[in-house]
């Protein structure tokens, strides 16, 4: 393996021995302070908080962060303009990661300046304004919104496991289908539907996979009980076994509770320097 991660307790020392090798941009200032770096062939953003990264594993196609939107940034610098409406997402979180970007020009917005946004720091930076206040372009909860609205996938499966997505979400997802909002066809679950979800990756050969590890909570009322490992390796099992059909892999981890199922999966998918 050509991977190497290093922690944050080495950062420093990097830094200082091969600053004008490896620093490919910085934004922030202060503890936001982010220091972006390409190492060989892959990339890690760190901030002075060793829970917010990116990591990029060019090898297994897999992008892993603490900040979920990232993958938003990892889908746009993977998928040529003319590929738009090509790939399929199927996107596994306890969440749907819509917010209200339906009905907002959020998206459009975005999708307009889309190669500004290619660049890192211009996307982690980006604000909207709103009749309110100024919050950020992308969100956490919202990337998945943005991407609907930008027609960025042919088709989204969403794999949920709540009860979050209200009567108006799934007007919303109705419209969507009914190309009222764009062109992205919708398929919902609001519950734990293995074997649609085995189909979908054993049919679909232009697949891209969106996973946030807290979809493995075993009780949505406390992020610390987490699924059994049997249970947790049953859908690592199917995620390797299809990896031919899935272009590319993002994995949130969105919780320090989550750690010990982000240690598992850079295990089972051989993420290890």
């Amino acid at each position: 393996m050509n991977r190497i991660i290093y922690n944050q307790k080495n950062i420093k020392r990097l830094f200082k021995k091969e600053i004008d090798k490896m620093v490919y941009g910085f934004y922030g200032a202060g503890e936001n302070k982010i220091k972006l770096l390409r190492i060989i062939n892959s990339m890690e953003v760190f901030r002075d908080n060793i829970y917010d990264y990116l990591y990029h594993f060019p090898e297994q196609k897999i992008y892993l962060m603490y900040d979920h939107r990232f993958a938003l940034w990892s889908w746009i610098n993977e998928i040529k303009n003319e590929e738009f409406e090509k790939f399929s997402l199927v996107h596994i979180d306890t969440h749907h990661d819509c917010s209200e970007d339906f009905i907002e020009e959020r998206g459009e917005e975005f999708f307009d300046n889309l190669a500004n946004f290619k660049e890192i720091n211009n996307f982690k930076l980006a604000k909207y304004k709103t009749t309110k206040k100024e919050i950020d372009l992308i969100g956490c909860g919202s990337f998945l919104g943005v991407a609907l609205r930008g027609n960025l996938f042919e088709c989204i499966y969403f794999f949920t496991r709540s009860d979050n997505a209200s009567s108006s979400y799934r007007e919303c997802f109705e419209a969507c289908n009914q190309n009222k909002f764009c062109n992205t066809k919708v398929e919902y679950h609001e519950r734990e539907n293995f074997k649609r979800l085995k189909e979908i990756l054993e049919t679909n050969n232009n697949i891209f996979l969106d996973l946030d590890l807290d979809y493995f909570t075993d009780d949505l009322a406390d992020s610390k009980k987490v699924f059994s490992e049997k249970k947790v390796f049953k859908y690592f099992n199917l995620i390797k076994n299809n990896s031919k059909n899935i272009k590319l892999i993002t994995v949130a981890v969105t919780s320090n509770n989550y750690m010990l199922i982000k240690n598992q999966f850079v295990k089972y998918f051989n993420l290890e320097k």
